[in-house]
């Protein structure tokens, strides 16, 4: 088996500490994010691989932030292989979708989006210089999206 280097989004909890685990017990090393310390120590613990993980809180809201994210990932192993784009936040509460305020939806698009296409773009262009690499998006199901028409 080859060794791979992941980079997992929101992998204190949920699915994002599901997939971070079966990485790690299938033999990859795994850099670990979410916006918490506390969840992402847990995720390396249950892993049971300390020198296969590495961990980094971010903000996915401050898009800036992200190079430094990757340069993390890249110094702890050398390289990001696979880049699994988990991270989000749920939909802002509202009793209807229109009072959303205009600042909570540039948030949401800003987490749940913009910054799984800015990793993206972080991490491509080295994939396609070793001739490999593998990009997971992970989303929501329409029903629990933002839709200001209703």
């Amino acid at each position: 088996m080859v060794e791979r280097v992941a980079l997992v989004t929101g992998a204190g909890r949920g699915l994002g500490q599901v997939m971070a685990l079966a990485l790690i017990r299938a033999g990859h090393r795994v850099f670990l994010t979410s916006t918490d310390v506390v969840s992402l120590e847990e995720t390396r613990r249950a892993g049971g691989a300390n020198e296969r993980t590495a961990i980094a809180t971010a903000d996915f809201g401050d898009e800036s932030s992200l190079p430094k994210l990757v340069a993390s990932a890249e110094r702890a192993f050398g390289r990001v292989d696979i880049l699994i784009n988990n991270a989000g936040i749920p939909n802002p509460l509202a009793s209807k979708q229109l009072d959303v305020a205009p600042d909570q939806i540039r948030k949401s698009f800003g987490i749940n989006i913009f910054a799984a296409i800015a990793l993206t773009r972080l991490v491509v262009p080295k994939m396609v210089e070793r001739r490999w690499g593998r990009i997971i998006f992970i989303s929501t199901s329409l029903d629990t999206m933002l839709n200001p028409a209703t």
